[in-house]
């Protein structure tokens, strides 16, 4: 069996509908976790779109997700971590449902600009991370064939939810920043640190707007189906592998 594809969600309800989708093989290798473990982190493998894929949940924030990422990197040596899921929409032109490519990760809420580093940027690190060119390429043009309305661009986290409070500042700082969330900018770093390609195809739930944790709670459900969908459309793509 080949190195698996890690698809990471942050919440049980983002990893739903792959895990509805996923068909059950033992030969697929999952991370063991040590006993006495206790962080929220779960792995289930198995077959998606004939790739043998790991379902990582990792729990909400940038520490849950950096932990599950560490793990799987070290443990698997994966082709490639897909981070999918819902995502908040910054930027003026992305709407409910749309999916963000990301091409860029950073943290919105890094701030050592004293020493002269960029805004965003944790001391001796890049500045931002990139995704992979070749899985960014190919998740844009699955998306346009299946008809899914996309963009593509930078995505930043912090381990606060951003709504009409908060919006404005992270808006002035980082005017090329198309959605936020808790999780990818660290899962990014270890993916960069690792040297795993990455790619980030999250679906936008809420808008960041003051209305934003009652608009996630009602378009979480068509956002995290639409993530699947992209995911699975990267996946299915011709050739039907990912990344050497």
């Amino acid at each position: 069996m080949s190195r698996p594809v890690v698809i990471a969600c942050a919440m049980a309800e983002e990893a739903q509908p792959f895990l509805e989708a996923l068909e059950p093989d033992a030969s697929v290798e999952v991370p063991v976790l040590p006993a006495g473990f206790r962080g929220p982190a779960d792995f289930r493998g198995g077959i998606l779109q004939g790739h043998p894929v790991v379902i990582a949940t990792t729990g909400i924030g940038m520490t849950n997700a950096a932990l599950a990422a560490a793990v799987v990197a070290s443990q698997l040596r994966p082709r490639a971590v897909v981070f999918a899921g819902t995502t908040g929409g910054l930027g003026a032109n992305v709407h409910l449902g749309d999916v963000v490519v990301s091409e860029y990760a950073l943290y919105h809420d890094a701030d050592a600009t004293a020493f002269g580093y960029a805004p965003g940027q944790i001391p001796q690190m890049p500045e931002k991370y990139p995704a992979d060119p070749w899985l960014r390429a190919t998740a844009s043009g699955a998306l346009r064939a299946k008809g899914l309305a996309f963009h593509t661009g930078t995505i930043s986290a912090s381990n606060s939810f951003v709504d009409g409070a908060q919006v404005e500042p992270v808006r002035a700082r980082f005017r090329d920043v198309l959605a936020v969330d808790m999780e990818t900018a660290a899962g990014a770093q270890v993916c960069w640190s690792f040297s795993i390609p990455w790619v980030s195809l999250r679906a936008i739930s809420d808008l960041c707007d003051p209305n934003a944790g009652e608009v996630f709670d009602q378009s979480a459900p068509s956002a995290a189906a639409t993530s699947f969908a992209a995911v699975e459309s990267l996946l299915g793509s011709p050739p039907r592998r990912l990344h050497p």
